[in-house]
């Protein structure tokens, strides 16, 4: 019976990642759709375990093995969880050894001495905008107080925070299909709402122009992919559509928790 839970979590999640990605709809849609299809498989399969495990491993519908294989899906989850805790952790105490300087126009950020081109929110909750000397260097001040808003923008809406949740289920689901097309769906569309949040504050074009420069600036050579999103992005700012509304989350996502049904009826 066990056995039978774990396998079935294990097809249903295979299934729904089998469905395929598309980029097509309103913001909103793309983002309960990507979301969704992200964050259901790996919680059915943690739901699943932890059914499993409560239920342990006696009684007529005991399973030995499926309790030990449960235990083991949640002790390499946790491990997970820990290591990418500790990454983050690591980040920002040593981001809280480089200098906070003030950007007219904008307010303060925390400045890191490196020639690549590059601001970025970091941190958890609270978290804190970062930006490389060199992207001052290349940018004029118009440019470089748009970048800033971009990055605020991911603070309001506590990117950081939800994406770092998100990267562990990631990272727990990397192994089913369609995980890292999921994951730059996800980029772009969190890259799109900033872009949108931030244009109430500078110029669309201003923006657009920013990014364009930033990205003739990258090391390595642009992909097709990163290529393709940075022209949806330029076109969305273009655009000067409204920034897109609150998305609740998929209630599809309910779906994960079926597995604990089976708790009151183990015997």
């Amino acid at each position: 019976m066990h056995g039978v839970v774990l396998a079935l979590a294990l097809g249903l999640a295979w299934g729904i990642r089998c469905y395929p990605v598309t980029a097509t709809g309103a913001w909103g849609q793309r983002w309960r759709r990507a979301l969704a299809q992200l964050v259901t498989p790996p919680l059915f399969i943690l739901m699943a375990a932890m059914a499993v495990i409560w239920m342990g491993p006696t009684g007529q519908m005991g399973d030995p093995i499926s309790f030990w294989l449960a235990r083991g899906v949640w002790l390499a989850a946790g491990a997970g969880l820990g290591y990418l805790g500790w990454q983050g952790g690591r980040t920002v105490r040593r981001l809280k050894q480089h200098p906070e300087v003030t950007v007219p126009g904008f307010g303060p950020v925390r400045e890191i001495p490196s020639e690549v081109p590059f601001a970025a929110q970091m941190g958890f909750w609270h978290s804190q905008t970062v930006v490389a000397t060199g992207l001052q260097q290349c940018l004029d001040a118009e440019h470089l107080t748009a970048v800033l808003w971009h990055e605020r923008a991911h603070a309001q809406y506590r990117d950081t925070f939800w994406f770092f949740w998100l990267g562990w289920l990631r990272w727990c689901s990397r192994w089913l299909p369609q995980t890292p097309e999921l994951w730059q769906e996800l980029l772009l569309l969190r890259e799109l709402r900033a872009d949108r949040l931030a244009a109430q504050k500078v110029s669309p074009l201003v923006l657009a122009e920013a990014l364009l420069q930033t990205a003739g600036w990258q090391a390595s050579p642009v992909t097709v992919g990163a290529s393709d999103r940075l022209t949806e992005r330029i076109e969305a700012l273009l655009a000067d559509s409204p920034p897109p509304e609150a998305s609740p989350i998929p209630w599809t996502i309910a779906f994960s928790l079926l597995p604990l049904l089976c708790i009151p009826f183990h015997f």
